[in-house]
């Protein structure tokens, strides 16, 4: 986590202990990239019908061929990567990828091919979100103790201007969203800090002006909740949004609608989530007939009618993105081949048809490394070998991982050898890894590419329960408020600031 954005809604001691339990206990199935593989968004190229881009938590899948190959740009491909992050992306209407990362702003020029920082102000800040917004991208800054802004960047990706209105110098921006039936309606989600306590409420920021002014509204949150997304705003109604409340084991949808008094919101039913992970995907997409798909990598797949009545479309769907293009909303899934794999790691479903996703991306068909004529090619050719295990194409006893042998990656990438891919890819079948040495410096400690259930979770039981002791302990020295997670919606005050 990047140092200024050190917030909890907990006290870390016992929090600390329970972390070091769970670790402890499933350090044999750690991945090198950070967990289990997760797919957590689609980006189409506005220069280039054939180029999409999938992020992952381990890497950068890129298409060149409408979809028909994808190949790998490693983490290290970027600067200062972090196995397992869920970071924004954004193309460029020239193509250009841009990455909101913890120490800058990330630019990928060749679609993704020579990733750097972009050396203009503001250098070595959090950058929260990235949006496209017609020819220019928004880039959402997320430091504390300053007061956070929106810059806009061109076309090219290589310069960035501060917008004039700024954040409360509280306020942690989390998300950015457009509306898509008003470009002048803005809304900003993120955390501030209760005053004269160490707890979090949320905090939203409206814009009817492209983000020359807001207007501030509250949104209270319990005390084991961390953070507030907006996710998606109704494309036919630019005051009707979906959001997600992050708690420290669950992911709380909310329903939300402006109007004249504030903010009207629903929470919706809970789901699982992961209490630790820092980075957590949750997906929401209006579809066009109004109804709303939502989920998460733990909870699956749900949908809410206009009507306000939630259905089950998928409870087993690890979720990672909804993204609605054209005719199809595209679904990131865990193509990872245990019992709990969806089979496909991005499918393509037909909006108005019966529910049949069709398998668009799956890890076994990932060609191998993208050759960019970069320094990064060589290094991401030397971590192949640690990805197909990752992927669970290839078992750490094959990679050597017991006896500290070489891994020939041209005997088990069935993929890397005879495809002929638009993008050059890296031959690796000539690359040894000393698995001994953890692959060059990363992580070798997997022993088996499927979790150990029962250790973990009497871990994770055992974690949990000392964190939630903790937040009890700390919620006594404060009065209870009355339980907003009711069906009918309720109102959160707010406050006007005009800045610029």
């Amino acid at each position: 986590m990047h140092p200024r954005r050190q917030r909890s809604n907990v006290p870390l001691s016992l929090g600390a202990a329970g972390l070091l339990l769970w670790v402890f206990a499933g350090a044999s199935t750690a991945h090198a990239h950070g967990g289990r593989p997760q797919t957590y968004d689609v980006l189409f190229a506005p220069d280039d019908d054939d180029t999409i881009l999938v992020p992952a938590s381990f890497g950068t899948l890129i298409s060149e061929d409408g979809g028909a190959s994808f190949s790998l740009l490693c983490l290290d491909a970027m600067p200062d990567p972090r196995p397992g992050s869920i970071r924004p992306f954004a193309f460029t209407p020239l193509g250009t990828i841009l990455v909101a990362q913890e120490f800058g702003l990330v630019r990928g020029p060749d679609h993704g091919c020579g990733f750097s920082y972009v050396d203009a102000e503001p250098r070595d800040a959090f950058i929260a979100d990235v949006v496209p917004y017609g020819e220019d991208v928004l880039v959402l800054r997320s430091d504390a103790s300053v007061e956070n802004q929106v810059f806009v960047t061109r076309a090219d990706g290589t310069t960035l201007e501060a917008l004039p209105a700024r954040f409360a110098t509280d306020f942690l921006p989390e998300r950015l969203r457009v509306a898509p039936s008003d470009p002048l309606r803005w809304w900003v989600s993120g955390t501030s800090r209760r005053e004269g306590t160490t707890f979090l409420d949320g905090r939203v920021y409206v814009s009817d002006d492209g983000g020359a002014s807001y207007v501030s509204h509250a949104f209270p949150l319990e005390l084991d909740e961390r953070r507030l997304r907006v996710v998606a705003i109704d494309p036919a109604d630019p005051d009707h949004v979906i959001a997600v409340v992050h708690a420290l084991a669950e992911d709380r949808p909310i329903e939300i609608h402006l109007d004249a008094d504030g903010l009207a919101t629903r929470r919706l039913p809970a789901m699982p989530g992961d209490p630790m992970r820092i980075d957590r995907v949750f997906a929401a997409a209006f579809l066009p007939d109004g109804t709303v798909w939502l989920g998460n990598d733990l909870g699956g797949l749900l949908s809410l009618g206009t009507d306000g009545a939630i259905e089950v479309i998928d409870k087993n769907l690890a979720l990672g993105c909804l993204v609605v293009h054209g005719e199809d909303v595209y679904l990131c899934a865990d193509d990872y081949p245990d019992e709990t794999g969806d089979g496909f790691a991005v499918a393509r479903q037909t909006i108005g048809a019966p529910y049949a996703p069709v398998a668009v991306l799956t890890y076994e068909a990932i060609v191998g490394p993208a050759a960019c004529g970069h320094a990064s090619d060589a290094t991401c050719a030397m971590r192949w070998p640690e990805t197909l295990i990752d992927l669970g194409r290839a078992s750490p006893l094959d990679a050597g991982l017991e006896d500290a042998g070489a891994l020939d990656a041209g005997t088990v990438a069935p993929h890397d050898a005879d495809l002929d891919a638009p993008r050059p890819i890296v031959d690796v079948g000539s690359l040894a890894l000393d698995a001994g040495h953890g692959g060059g410096g990363s992580c070798a400690c997997r022993v088996s590419p499927r979790d150990t259930p029962g250790r973990r979770h009497l871990a994770l039981v055992v974690g949990l329960s000392l964190v939630l002791l903790a937040v009890r302990r700390r919620g006594e020295r404060f009065p209870s408020r009355e339980n907003p997670r009711k069906a009918s919606f309720s109102r959160s005050g707010r406050s006007v600031m005009l800045d610029g």
